[in-house]
């Protein structure tokens, strides 16, 4: 049997709380992560590549999840890419890395991992499930093993499931 696949889209601030409940995420559904680490590259005229500081917090994001994912046993496939739009990037990763869903993040209705706007434009564009977790702050320093079981067991009702934290 082939095993699900969750997406987990990166272009900005790096936070070791979100990335475990994404990593317990895809532990509590025996799935494959697929942390995306987007680079984001200027399409102006003259412009010189990546800034240094995206390169460096893309290194940390993966080098996070995969340490995150050998704690908790799960299944990473990490990927890197350089473009000018995080969000057409995102519709076409998950295609062409076949996953099943994406795993978006916000804390006080703003995006963790992501711009907000950008997260917005993923809800309205994918075409695979997005799964949408709501971190309170207050709880963002500790991560529930329960909380993440029984988000598990909603994630089979629907396209776009929302969930808040106890």
């Amino acid at each position: 049997m082939q095993k699900i696949r969750l997406l987990l889209p990166f272009t900005h601030g790096v936070q070791a709380a979100a990335l475990e409940y994404a990593v317990l995420m895809a532990q509590s559904r025996n799935a494959v992560l697929v942390p995306l680490s987007i680079i984001q590259v200027s399409n102006e005229c003259g412009a010189k590549g990546a800034r240094l500081e995206y390169i460096q917090q893309s290194q940390d994001f993966l080098a996070a999840v995969k340490y995150n994912a050998l704690k908790h046993g799960v299944e990473v496939e990490q990927k890197e890419v350089y473009t000018s739009d995080a969000v057409a990037c995102i519709r076409e990763c998950i295609q062409t890395l076949h996953c099943d869903g994406v795993l978006l993040l916000v804390e006080n209705g703003k995006g963790i991992l992501l711009q907000t706007i950008e997260v917005k434009h993923v809800i309205a564009s994918a075409a695979s499930q997005v799964h949408l977790i709501h971190i309170q702050s207050q709880h963002a320093e500790s991560v529930d093993k329960s909380f993440i079981e029984r988000l598990a067991s909603v994630f089979a009702r629907g396209r776009i499931q929302s969930t808040t934290t106890v």
